[in-house]
């Protein structure tokens, strides 16, 4: 009985954990930070990069700023339908006389007019909800857009280390056959191996050389890629991630 309720906590405590976890709304603005505030981590300063490099991404802060200028034009334009006038009758007001040389008051003293339109106001208030959503929407674009720039570059990066990674393998498995294509070299030369060994040496040497090849290939490509997205060689994103470390040191 006890295990059987150590059980059920530990599964309510689970299942709690895993609630506050989906609770929790991504904050877009941590996925990448301003270039002003360059990361000390080099694949979190190539998203900076690829963020402010990126022509496409000034057209999702465009939509924004359109957005809220929607918002601002429809508030001001309610103003246009509210009409606001005043007059203040002549005979009250002090030092006017009338044409009998005697002041005669008269009603109303002054006269205050304010006219709404309501129909129109009810209209522009709902321009104004249609534009504060239209922003929600413009500003959604933006933070996946965010998300989408940063993926792709972190993508790029982890293929680009992983050829890097690929080709010293390649490269150990290249010298290995290279030893063993020397070695039966010689033997052949010596009549101590015959052709048949000579040929299947020779031909996983050469396997490997192409083998070698290939990844050195896609590791060019894997580069070209990445600069890409980040708008610049990465020999000098590298230069700048250096500098920069330096200077916040």
């Amino acid at each position: 009985m006890i295990a059987f309720y150590k059980k059920t906590i530990l599964s309510l405590s689970l299942f709690c954990c895993c609630t506050v976890l989906l609770a929790q709304e991504l904050n877009v603005d941590t996925l990448i930070l301003p270039i002003s505030k360059p990361s000390p981590e080099f694949r979190e300063y190539l998203v900076q990069l690829a963020w402010i490099n990126n022509p496409s991404n000034k057209v999702y802060d465009y939509n924004v700023n359109i957005a809220k200028e929607e918002i601002d034009i429809a508030k001001k334009s309610i103003a246009n339908d509210i009409a606001f006038s005043f007059n203040l009758n002549e005979n009250n007001i002090p030092g006017q006389e009338s044409t009998a040389g005697v002041n005669i008051n008269t009603f109303p003293r002054y006269n205050f007019q304010l006219t709404l339109n309501l129909g129109r106001i009810v209209t522009l208030k709902n321009e104004v909800q249609k534009a504060l959503e239209n922003l929600k929407i413009e500003e959604a674009n933006l933070d996946q857009r965010k998300i989408e720039i940063r993926a792709e570059t972190l993508r790029r990066y982890e293929v680009y280390l992983h050829t890097i990674e690929i080709i010293a393998v390649r490269k150990k498995a290249e010298r290995d056959f290279q030893q063993t294509y020397t070695l039966m070299e010689n033997r052949f030369k010596d009549r101590t191996a015959d052709f048949e060994e000579f040929s299947r040496a020779s031909s996983a040497y050469q396997s490997a050389v192409e083998s070698r090849m290939v990844a050195e290939g896609d590791l060019l490509k894997a580069q070209i890629d990445l600069e890409e997205m980040i708008g610049l060689s990465l020999e000098l994103a590298e230069g700048f991630h250096k500098t920069s470390s330096r200077t916040i040191e």
